[in-house]
């Protein structure tokens, strides 16, 4: 099916129905050994991939509506549902270096994104919930600012959802 290298942060890349791609903790101790190791994941980390040719035949490309983020999760969950297996080599290490975008472009994209992706792969009322969530986080980031993530942009997330709801995808707006 699928594979990635490990991006060294011992977390596996997995897809949590109610709020999209997250990076689950690794069980202590798995993967300390010199020799890497398969570990299953729900999608392969989009900075160094191996696809069979066969699972792309099959479950078909990149969705471009995702451009840029998300995408990887799309083609995994894809995979799993078609019974190819998808995993993340441990200890085969590969950095990804920081973005250089705009951080208002990383939010919009990964809010728009990972609403498409909750949409498609668990239904509306999940990219509702994400939307609410979404919203949440917007409240308190302002009354808190210190909580805030590094990409978080207030006007990005607004325009990501209304694009999502009204069906925007692809590029960002420019």
């Amino acid at each position: 099916g699928l594979a990635c290298a490990d991006g060294g942060d011992n977390h596996i890349p997995r897809v949590q129905p109610w709020l999209g791609p997250i990076g689950e903790p690794m069980e202590s101790g798995a993967g300390s050994g010199s020799v890497p190791q398969w570990e299953l994941a729900d999608y392969p980390h989009g900075t160094l991939m191996a696809l069979a040719r066969d699972c792309v035949e099959q479950i078909g490309v990149f969705d471009e509506r995702y451009f840029a983020y998300c995408e990887e999760a799309d083609l995994g969950l894809r995979a799993g549902a078609a019974g190819w297996k998808v995993g993340l080599v441990r200890g085969a290490l590969v950095e990804n270096p920081e973005s250089n975008a705009d951080a208002a472009v990383i939010d919009y994209l990964m809010v728009r994104n990972t609403l498409l992706l909750l949409r498609v792969h668990f239904g509306l009322a999940n990219m509702a919930f994400r939307i609410g969530v979404v919203v949440v986080e917007h409240v308190v980031g302002w009354w808190r600012p210190n909580v805030r993530g590094p990409y978080h942009s207030g006007w990005a997330r607004v325009r990501a959802i209304v694009d999502a709801v009204a069906g925007r995808f692809g590029p960002p707006p420019g």
